[in-house]
């Protein structure tokens, strides 16, 4: 199902050393309670509002709010991508 537009759970993971801009569009009481290190949180009601300047990674716990998120910030003409599965199949450290 890995595409160019979706990142699965161990790749990402492989390029945490690299920093890349990982946004996680959960709440932030779930954002609390663990998330990839680096991560930033942008909830996806305030999604809308989010400029970009380099290509982001969108995380949310299953999937579906990362897709959500990535249709509205690719029809504002930011490159996204999606991770699989969101944090339920997150096996790398937390923050």
């Amino acid at each position: 199902m890995n595409s160019k537009f979706e990142i699965e759970s161990h790749e990402l993971l492989h390029m945490l050393d690299e920093q890349p801009l990982i946004i996680d569009v959960r709440q932030p009481d779930e954002f609390a309670h663990g998330h990839i290190p680096g991560a930033i949180n942008v909830p996806l009601t305030d999604i809308v509002e989010l400029t970009l300047e380099d290509e982001a990674i969108l995380v949310c716990q299953t999937g579906r709010q990362s897709f959500a998120a990535k249709l509205i910030l690719d029809d504002k003409g930011f490159r996204t991508k999606r991770m699989v599965n969101g944090m339920l199949q997150w096996e790398g450290p937390l923050e």
